[in-house]
């Protein structure tokens, strides 16, 4: 059996070997031509799955190592008889904790005005509860942070109408992309919804890209200063407009979702979709123990700030940042800025989820401790100068 496979997939030499020979390629590079005599592509969400990739190939299986399928064309899929899998809530601990990070970098930033007195007085508005909307909303919760939602295909007992959520304090958007139906999501953040927000709100979209009007947005900012937006993902990827990236609070090149725990899962979930396919009943190879990871925030920091010490130990967003508007700036053309944006994403660090790490903090910090241990982190207690599990 001959495998076609994004090489941003990883461990797939450990999953999938078994099972055929893999030849690897760039996502945004996988064309007819590479999976013609194939007989499974696997992927990730930078290659466009649809007739004209596949049509006179073998190809009788597509996987999506992502929970988003905007780029499959699923229907055809169906009328060519190719069995098609996603890796559903893979990614959603390492969406929710980006929310986290960007949260917390916003809220202890002093040169701007909140209008809350306290993280626990904020009102958070999360727009979709899918896998990663309701891990948000789960997170919220373990901080003591109010939430209200928008998903008019889920039932919540914290629902408001769309046309409410301008209200909140911080508003989070985790929806697929959709232009038909009852509820399409492209452009559901568009110039109408953003000039009725009120002043100091901040807007994050780590979701899908042309969600938001990135024109209505850019204009928006720039004739604005009393809204912070953080965008993780981008109309016209990998080529966003330049100028919106530098006039985001928080840009990142489409990494929300890329913790190695993460992509991990999905590999893991690709493997049980393809091995349930060809109806073997192959063991799911065991995956090599990672060891945690040790962190001591200074016995100075209390309350928020201790807890952002140990988000960003986790995950510093900042650096993301920084590498994305440094890209931005430097790019002569919109074509290297798309190079520079494709580069930040093959060749991203790695980074662990929440409980990866474990946390060595002194004994009075007893409700940061209760806080960090519901978020996911491990923890270990200095006593008498005695490290305890």
């Amino acid at each position: 059996m001959n495998i076609v496979c994004d090489e941003n997939i990883p461990l797939a030499d450990h999953y999938f070997a078994s099972l055929g020979e893999i030849t690897y390629y760039p996502g945004r590079h996988i064309t007819a031509q590479c999976v013609r005599d194939a007989d499974v592509l696997l992927v990730r969400s930078v290659t466009t799955v649809n007739a004209a990739l596949l049509h006179g190939s073998r190809v009788r299986f597509v996987g999506t190592a992502t929970i988003g399928e905007d780029h499959i064309d699923k229907d055809y899929l169906a009328e060519a008889g190719i069995v098609f899998a996603n890796a559903p809530g893979c990614n959603a601990n390492s969406v929710a904790e980006y929310v986290l990070a960007a949260l917390f970098d916003w809220w202890l930033n002093p040169s701007i005005i909140k209008s809350a007195s306290a993280l626990q007085h904020l009102r958070i508005a999360i727009v979709g509860l899918g896998n990663v909307g309701s891990r948000v909303k789960t997170l919220c919760e373990h901080l003591q942070i109010s939430t209200v939602c928008y998903d008019p295909f889920k039932a919540s007992d914290t629902a408001i109408p769309f046309d409410e959520i301008c209200n909140a304090d911080v508003i989070t958007f985790h929806t697929p992309l959709t232009k038909s139906g009852a509820y399409p999501t492209h452009h559901l953040a568009d110039q109408r919804f953003l000039s009725s927000l009120k002043p100091g709100t901040l807007l994050i979209n780590s979701g899908r890209g042309a969600v938001f009007d990135n024109a209505a947005l850019l204009q928006r900012l720039t004739t604005h200063t009393d809204l912070s937006a953080v965008l993780d993902v981008w109309e016209g990827e990998p080529q966003p407009e330049a100028l919106l990236i530098q006039a985001c609070y928080l840009s990142t090149p489409h990494i929300a979702g890329y913790s190695y725990d993460g992509k991990i899962k999905g590999t893991q979930m690709l493997f049980q979709s393809l091995r349930d396919f060809l109806g073997q009943s192959l063991p799911e190879p065991a995956a090599a123990p990672v060891p945690l990871i040790q962190c001591k925030p200074s016995e100075q920091l209390v309350g928020d700030a201790l807890i952002n010490a140990c988000i960003q130990q986790a995950y510093a967003i900042r650096r993301d940042d920084d590498a994305l508007k440094q890209a931005a700036r430097q790019a002569q053309s919109t074509v290297q800025l798309g190079q520079d944006f494709d580069r930040l994403r093959k060749y991203y660090p790695q980074r662990r989820e929440f409980g990866a790490y474990q946390l060595v903090l002194p004994p009075r910090a007893k409700t940061e401790a209760v806080l960090l241990e519901r978020m996911g982190f491990k923890l270990v207690q200095i006593k008498d100068q005695t490290l305890k599990a």
